[in-house]
Formats: structure tokens, sequence, C-alpha cells
């Protein structure tokens, strides 16, 4: 069954900074090739508990003779007021590393599991408004295997998260216009860039 709503932005408040639990805002000084002085303002995560912040899962389902899809999934981001297909993500946790984080976010997002194949280096996120940055996961879930035939997601209370499963060939087409699609809420989409 889908939701009872869709979910929306019923307000926005100008907010103290001192009053934020994920991010802080700072001023920036910095001087520039010709050495002059200049400023930038910016957008700083409070959580970062490792060296990166977070983990983007490419998470590749295998299944015996069928070509292969990407796991996708969607979820409202108020940030952008949409529902945004994304690829499952989540912070890393003290102690974790790139690669725990991934698995424990793909099972908590989407209820699969999966084989680690690769971890890329730390990247950065929109690094013109801040210093977020990731690791991407690849990890290569096999479709036949037991723990993976009726996945059940353990969503964080408050994520309402819906998996997508995408054919890798029409991975660009769908990223290029997710309005192709089917959700079961029924709401427009917007892709994330990463």
């Amino acid at each position: 069954a889908g939701p009872t709503q869709l979910a929306r932005i019923v307000r926005g408040d100008i907010a103290k900074t001192s009053e934020f639990r994920w991010i802080r805002l700072k001023k920036i000084f910095y001087t520039d090739e010709k050495g002059v002085e200049r400023q930038w303002e910016a957008a700083e995560r409070t959580t970062r508990r490792a060296d990166a912040d977070a983990v983007f899962i490419i998470a590749m389902l295998h299944k015996a003779g069928k070509e292969p899809e990407v796991l996708l999934v969607s979820q409202f981001r108020p940030p952008v007021d949409s529902y945004v297909l994304e690829f499952p993500a989540g912070l890393i946790d003290k102690g974790e590393t790139a690669g725990d984080a991934g698995l424990r976010e793909l099972m908590e997002e989407t209820g699969y599991t999966g084989t680690i194949k690769q971890v890329s280096p730390i990247v950065v996120a929109d690094s013109g408004m801040t210093n977020a940055n990731l690791q991407y996961v690849h990890i290569d879930v096999d479709l036949d295997a037991p723990e993976n035939l009726n996945p059940k997601a353990r969503p964080d209370e408050g994520e309402f998260i819906e998996s997508h499963r995408v054919p890798r060939n029409r991975l660009f087409e769908v990223a290029s216009d997710p309005s192709k699609l089917q959700t079961k809420r029924n709401a427009p989409l917007v892709c994330d860039a990463r």
C-alpha cells in the first residue's frame, strides 16, 4: 500500500545556526591566486565521525539469466521540496568503515545484502556550497541468494524510502527523465546529480 499523503513543506523559518543539529554556516576568508583576500559562505557538516561523512551505494543486482539492474531509491528531500531519485546512501557511524556503512545502509533502506566489490577514495559533494564528502561503495547483490528473495527494508524513524530496480541499460534514460519510472507514490521525481 502506498502512503496516505505525499510529503510536503508546511513552513520554512530562518533559524539561528545554534539551533542546527546537522550543519553549521561558516564564513571562510582565503586569498586567491593573485593574493587578493576574499570570502566565501559555506555550510559545514557537524556529523563527520570518520574520514568521510557518508556513503553512496552503487548496488548492482544480479539474477541468473537476466541483465543486471541498478538499485535506486526515492524519498522526500525537504531542501528541494521534491521526491528525489538517488543511490541508497547514509552517514558513516563512528568506528565504521565506508564498506561497513554501505552494507548497513543498503540493508536499512532496501532490505538487500551483498558483497562489497570496491570502495572509492573520498570525493566531495557540492564543493561550492559545503565541505560534505562521501565514498562510493560498489556492492554486488545476488538476487538468487535466499536472503535477497524477499527483501524487507528497515528504515530509520522518519524515513519513507521506496526502492527502484532499473535495468543497467536504462540507467541514463531514467536518470535523465525520472518520470519514466513507475513509483508507488505517483509523485514527480527529480534526480540527484550524484
